[in-house]
């Protein structure tokens, strides 16, 4: 398994181009982030859902912006990690930062990963 990270992302109005693009679909709000899969091994963790533009919790008092994903976290098979993360790079329009081979910005352990 392999994985990769982005800090504070925007996609605009791209986020649903890059989830064609891969086959993902809305898992789940666990906790802090919100789960895209594609069922088939892959995990992307977003702090806030571009989808439908709610924060993350502890940020109650901001505008829902569509397309803010703010950090991410890519896990699974390593071709298919380095094939997201450089989607992310080719869609978003706005990256602040960004983690080769590590999630350094928002954390989904491995028992959280794939439940």
């Amino acid at each position: 398994m392999s994985e990769h990270g982005f800090d504070i992302t925007d996609f605009g109005d791209r986020w649903p181009e890059f989830c064609w693009r891969h086959g993902l679909w809305f898992d789940r709000r666990d906790g802090k982030m919100f789960r895209w899969t594609d069922g088939k091994g892959l995990l992307v963790v977003t702090q806030n859902n571009p989808e439908s533009g709610e924060y993350g919790p502890g940020r109650d008092l901001r505008v829902d912006e569509i397309g803010f994903a703010s950090y991410i976290g890519i896990y699974g098979p390593e071709v298919s990690v380095r094939a997201v993360a450089e989607s992310v790079n080719d869609l978003a329009i706005y990256v602040k930062g960004e983690s080769v081979g590590q999630s350094n910005f928002i954390r989904c352990s491995p028992s959280q990963q794939f439940t």
